[in-house]
C-alpha cells in the first residue's frame, strides 16, 4: 500500500472514532456554559469594589456531561479566573481555583468562589474584567464568561 492511502484510510478512522467518541453519531452535542453570573461583596450585588474588598463570584454551569464511574453519573469540572485591566493587561491569575468531581445528584445549585482584590500589587483604581473558564473534564469543553468591575 502507497503512503496516498495509508493517509486516506487514517483519515476515515479519525473521522470515524471522533464521531462515535463524541456522540456526534447519535445527536449534535451542546457547548458548556456559564449562566447567571453574579458579582458583589457578601449577599450584597455590586460591581464596585475598593482596593482591599474579597469579590464574591458565583454562577451556574449548563451542559455540563457525565462519566460513568462504578454505576454512578459523576460530572468533572474546573474553573480559573483571571483579571484583566482597561488595557487589557493580565492582573491577577488564578488557575484550579475549583475542581469539583462529584455525582451528579451532589452538584452545587451554583458555584461561589472569592478573589481577594489585595491579592494585586499595585492595584490602582479603575475599569476591569473577570473572566471565569469554566473547563468540563468529561467533554474537554471549556466556557467562557466575562464580568465587568469598577475598583474604586
Amino acid at each position: 500500500m502507497g503512503k496516498k492511502s495509508l493517509l486516506k484510510i487514517a483519515l476515515v478512522l479519525i473521522v470515524i472514532c471522533s464521531t462515535f467518541v463524541c456522540g456526534c453519531a447519535k445527536k449534535s452535542v451542546k457547548p458548556l456554559q456559564i449562566i447567571d453570573v453574579k458579582i458583589g461583596l457578601g449577599d450584597k450585588l455590586t460591581d464596585q469594589f475598593g482596593a482591599t474588598d474579597k469579590i464574591k463570584i458565583s454562577y451556574d454551569v449548563k451542559n455540563m456531561f457525565a462519566i460513568n464511574i462504578s454505576g454512578k453519573p459523576y460530572i468533572w469540572l474546573r474553573q480559573d479566573i483571571m483579571i484583566r485591566d482597561s488595557k487589557n493587561s493580565i492582573v491577577l491569575v488564578h488557575p484550579a481555583v475549583l475542581e469539583i468531581k462529584k455525582p451528579v445528584n451532589e452538584k452545587p445549585a451554583r458555584f461561589i468562589n472569592d478573589v481577594s482584590l489585595p491579592a494585586i500589587k499595585n492595584l490602582n483604581p479603575g475599569n476591569f474584567k473577570i473572566y471565569i473558564f469554566v473547563t468540563d473534564l468529561v467533554s474537554f469543553q471549556t466556557a467562557t464568561k466575562i464580568t465587568p468591575f469598577i475598583v474604586k
